[in-house]
């Protein structure tokens, strides 16, 4: 190894050094309800390899804020994190990308000025099931509206709709998911096996119908994006409560009207933004069952 002090001995340290600061600028940020039984996990995933484990703790109703807070904090000083769903930076690149049918399409976390572009119809040609669906749709007052609000919000949060139609997102007509005498859905936007807009009928005593619109939305990551939220909800109609679901954990749901939701996520502000973040979250997750052409990570 050398004297001490020599040359050699110097580079070995200054290698040292480097190493450890990029180990320590790696990480993942995670979250659990059972300590002990996450560590289990770690160490029978991760045998062999040396791990440094910070623990913060924090109350179960704060947990996914709290994560959201630290993934800013880290990414802010410089860290690369493998959370490639929630990381604006995942694995230190700028942009994730997937490929879709043979096309790179980037997901960056930050909503872009993306390019409005009409949204396919559909994007494969439908079966005796859709096209019944179809005729029953197109005959009802609802149709228009729902058709404008689809258009909007596909234009709006969906990066690349055309490219990834049919693969990393799906739109559903009339689906029979809690189809009842007095209620069902009318559509239902889905992206990376999760919904982010679904629109219901409810009949009501007098026989008349009534329609309310739910957007889901991923948590905001700071104290200002959420008094930011605070703010646009109380310009609106709508109301935003958080909802859990086992694949993805706490998100926000948006309920109001189809022309309120369509009003909101037409303008440039945080229900728009919020509404992509979990757009892109999910398409980087990826969903096998929804792509069966072919889509990878990169």
């Amino acid at each position: 190894m050398g004297t001490p002090g020599s040359p050699h001995e110097r580079q070995v340290g200054d290698l040292r050094s480097r190493l450890t600061d990029e180990m320590e600028k790696r990480g993942y940020v995670g979250l659990s309800v059972d300590l002990v039984s996450r560590l289990n996990t770690h160490r029978r995933t991760h045998k062999g390899h040396v791990m440094q484990i910070r623990i913060s703790p924090c109350i179960p109703a704060r947990l996914r804020q709290r994560e959201a807070e630290m993934l800013q904090t880290l990414e802010a000083q410089g860290w690369s994190l493998t959370n490639k769903q929630q990381a604006r930076r995942p694995l230190g690149r700028a942009i994730e990308t997937v490929v879709v049918e043979g096309q790179i399409i980037a997901l960056p976390w930050d909503r872009p000025d993306i390019r409005v572009e009409e949204p396919p119809t559909r994007s494969r040609p439908g079966g005796p099931t859709y096209r019944t669906a179809y005729a029953e749709a197109s005959k009802t007052e609802w149709f228009p509206t729902v058709v404008s609000l689809l258009a909007t919000v596909v234009a709006n949060i969906i990066p690349a709709p055309t490219a990834t139609s049919g693969t990393l997102w799906t739109l559903s007509l009339l689906p029979s998911t809690g189809h009842t005498r007095i209620e069902r859905r009318l559509v239902t936007l889905n992206a990376g096996g999760l919904e982010i807009l679904r629109v219901h009928e409810f009949v009501l005593h007098s026989g008349e119908r009534d329609y309310l619109a739910v957007l889901n939305l991923a948590l905001p990551g700071n104290d200002a994006e959420w008094q930011s939220l605070t703010d646009q909800v109380g310009r609106s109609a709508g109301a935003v409560f958080p909802t859990h679901y086992s694949s993805v954990g706490t998100v926000l749901a948006l309920e109001t009207t189809m022309e309120d939701i369509e009003a909101v996520v037409a303008v440039d502000g945080p229900i728009r933004d919020l509404a992509y973040r979990l757009v892109v979250g999910r398409m980087r997750a990826g969903n096998t069952a929804l792509s069966p052409w072919g889509m990878r990570e990169q």
